[in-house]
């Protein structure tokens, strides 16, 4: 009997070593492909930086060879096909392949001037001294040549899946996004950090509380506000950050002409009442400062204010702990955020009060109660 219960022993501990031997293969083996995969999105980008370099060379061989001074700059007064070298957005009505390489050019060198390359937390602190204007907002973005995170819970299951390029083409979407953000956003700083794997980058990280790359990160008074982390997060939420921390959209309009910031009980008061105004609701939102529900809610209201003009005003109140923000609080019994208080924009009196945590909801909400003004006015003119 004891020897049987030997060999039973011995035969689970060979058991045992052979899983741990396996386990540790198929380990080796997945850490084998990753590298691979890492080293094949590398070496992708790498010919595509290189084939990049070539057409931007060919391109200005081309246009040094231009003749007749048919590389007329953006805005001139010359002519291409005797039209005047005029449009919407100032470039050449018509464009031959030399002026469109030329203008790329320039766009992509002020894209570059405009993006301030961070390479260690010195760096970082020099930037923020520069503009340290209080509420100045900057934008800094944390990349890697060689890593593009969904931030998703399941990432490797997400990763080992996908090809080298389709792994990293989230990233290079939001490379573009940020650069374009950058033109149109002349009143931002844009920062970005190439994570290169150096002491000094990792210490950055370490301090900024990164660990998905890419990251996102909003600074204002010196501090992160707002922070959003992976491909899929950013993808979705960089718009959204820009509406809500800066004044500009990524397409260039300016959030401050739709949407009214206020700071006081009195500023409140004031707007809840149209003065001269055939309005029908003005409309009050209370937002968290750092909240990401608030910050995805936001731009449902300049995209309302947009299309309402004629019919409500959208203003709204952000809780960052101010003296002046939790006065507002106070006064109107808040008591939840976000929180949407609806004014008869002809009497000032709240009419309705919702909170909500839903983009769609705010907008449904907000017709509804639109809709009954709109119903009260046509009662009192037939009455």
């Amino acid at each position: 009997a004891e020897d049987a219960s030997a060999a039973a022993a011995a035969a689970a501990a060979q058991q045992t070593a052979a899983e741990k031997a396996a386990a540790e293969a198929a380990a080796k083996q997945a850490a084998a492909e990753a590298a691979a995969q890492q080293f094949a999105a590398r070496k992708a980008m790498e010919e595509a930086a290189d084939k990049k370099a070539a057409e931007e060379a060919a391109a200005r061989k081309a246009a040094e060879k231009t003749k007749d001074g048919s590389a007329v700059p953006a805005g001139s007064a010359a002519t291409t096909s005797g039209h005047p070298n005029k449009s919407e957005f100032g470039k050449a009505r018509t464009e031959s392949k030399d002026q469109a390489a030329q203008r790329r050019m320039s766009e992509s060198q002020h894209v570059e001037e405009k993006v301030i390359p961070i390479l260690c937390l010195e760096d970082l602190q020099a930037e923020l001294k520069k503009r340290y204007e209080k509420k100045h907002l900057f934008v800094l973005e944390i990349d890697s040549d060689e890593r593009c995170d969904s931030g998703l819970f399941e990432e490797a299951e997400v990763q080992w899946k996908r090809k080298p390029e389709e792994i990293m083409e989230p990233c290079t979407k939001i490379k573009h996004t940020f650069q374009r953000t950058s033109r149109n956003c002349p009143d931002v700083t844009f920062m970005s950090c190439l994570d290169d794997g150096s002491d000094e980058c990792r210490v950055l990280l370490e301090r900024l509380g990164v660990s998905t790359i890419p990251s996102l990160l909003f600074i204002r008074d010196a501090r992160v506000v707002w922070k959003t982390e992976g491909s899929e997060a950013i993808n979705t939420g960089f718009g959204d950050g820009m509406l809500y921390f800066g004044d500009t959209s990524v397409e260039g309009g300016t959030v401050s002409d739709l949407v009214t910031d206020l700071t006081s009980i009195d500023e409140v008061q004031k707007f809840a009442k149209a003065e001269n105004s055939s309005e029908l609701v003005r409309v009050v939102t209370i937002f968290d400062a750092q909240q990401d529900t608030s910050v995805h809610m936001f731009p449902a209201m300049p995209a309302m204010a947009k299309h309402m003009k004629d019919k409500a005003s959208f203003a709204r109140v952000v809780n960052d702990g101010s003296e002046g923000a939790l006065g507002i609080l106070k006064s109107l019994g808040v008591e939840y955020i976000p929180l949407m208080v609806i004014y008869n924009a002809q009497t000032g009196e709240e009419i309705a009060r919702h909170v909500t945590s839903s983009r769609g909801d705010l907008i449904g909400l907000f017709l509804t109660a639109l809709e009954r003004r709109e119903a009260e006015v046509k009662a009192d003119l037939t009455a």
